[in-house]
């Protein structure tokens, strides 16, 4: 927007309710301003403008409606500005936050998509998901366990398992460790932990056995944490 571009947009909005604001509000800013001119002029000379009096007063009707719409107008366009300024501003902080991934994990265990049992050569395998959501594409996603705590007499504590370990979306093959996009409208799942029939307790869902992870999840039953 140019120099008169933007001038012009001021006036445009300086005028937006002028009308409205002067039929309201004549009689408080408008009349008084044209009685006081009209007995100004007439304490010094008896003069009309039409030579009627109702025309005359068809007039005085008309000029304190223009005056009471030039003084709105006035306010409006010294404000018009800064007005301006904050529409357009948060117009552009919209448009920013939408465009914006807003990247967030979920996970119901009512939903079947999040528990998911698996028939395997050795048993069923329940595999446990989490469901990333956005509000935009995120090209180049992949999901990581970061740590792992453990509820321990009524605290969580954080354990030694601290390392970042890759972890595989749902529906690949298991050793394809991939980064994928992220679209708002497709449920991607990403395998976080799994818990098999021979074994009966939960383990992370990586492919690193480190004895780290090992000596971890023998201890007991440890709450994982992706991102």
């Amino acid at each position: 927007m140019g120099f008169m571009g933007f001038w012009c947009a001021c006036v445009k909005h300086a005028k937006v309710g002028g009308s409205e604001f002067a039929n309201n509000w004549t009689w408080l800013i408008g009349v008084p301003v044209v009685a006081g001119l009209a007995t100004g002029i007439s304490g010094r000379e008896n003069v009309t403008v039409t030579g009627y009096a109702i025309a005359d007063g068809m007039l005085a009707a008309v000029g304190a409606f223009l005056i009471t719409w030039g003084l709105y107008f006035l306010y409006r366009f010294v404000h018009s500005p800064v007005e301006l300024f904050n529409e357009q501003k948060i117009r552009a902080d919209g448009l920013q936050a939408a465009r914006e991934p807003n990247l967030r994990l979920h996970f119901n265990p009512m939903d079947q998509g999040f528990l998911h049992q698996t028939p395997t050569a050795i048993g069923r395998v329940l595999m446990i998901r989490v469901l990333p959501t956005c509000n935009a594409d995120i090209p180049h996603c992949r999901g990581q366990l970061l740590m792992v705590w453990k509820w321990v007499k009524s605290q969580w504590i954080r354990t030694q398992m601290d390392e970042a370990f890759d972890l595989k979306w749902s529906l690949q093959h298991k050793d394809d460790i991939r980064e994928l996009t992220l679209r708002p409208e497709v449920r991607q799942f990403l395998d976080v932990a799994v818990v098999a029939d021979q074994r009966k307790h939960i383990e992370p869902a990586i492919f690193i056995r480190s004895n780290r992870a090992i000596a971890t999840f023998a201890e007991g039953q440890p709450h994982t944490g992706s991102t």
